[in-house]
């Protein structure tokens, strides 16, 4: 594994407490410091790169999710035609609860 280069320069700024209280809401939000939260939006900004949204990582895990409900699907369908059975119009519309929890996540979790 490569070691990402070793950082040994610091920028500064002075923010009124308001502006303060607005970065570290953003950086709460997204689930980072306000030092990695603001490390990251100079060098997107730099690069023409879009800050990512706070949703962008639940978005991420929903289609992750989805792309391994298809790959089950897939494989239970492959199954059952190498064990010489024909998959029915059911089954392509059963019900996969054990994805589903991790697509739509139950609110009290």
């Amino acid at each position: 594994m490569v070691k990402p280069p070793l950082r040994t320069k610091t920028l500064g700024t002075k923010v009124s407490e308001e502006e303060f209280a607005q970065l570290e809401a953003a950086a709460s939000e997204r689930g980072l410091t306000l030092s990695e939260w603001c490390r990251e939006t100079l060098l997107a900004s730099v690069n023409g790169q879009e800050e990512k949204s706070a949703d962008s990582g639940r978005a991420d895990q929903a289609l992750m999710a989805e792309l391994v409900a298809l790959r089950a699907i897939l494989l239970n369908v492959l199954f059952k035609l190498a064990n010489g059975e024909k998959p029915t119009a059911d089954f392509a519309t059963l019900k996969w609860p054990h994805f589903d929890h991790y697509i739509w996540p139950h609110p009290n979790r």
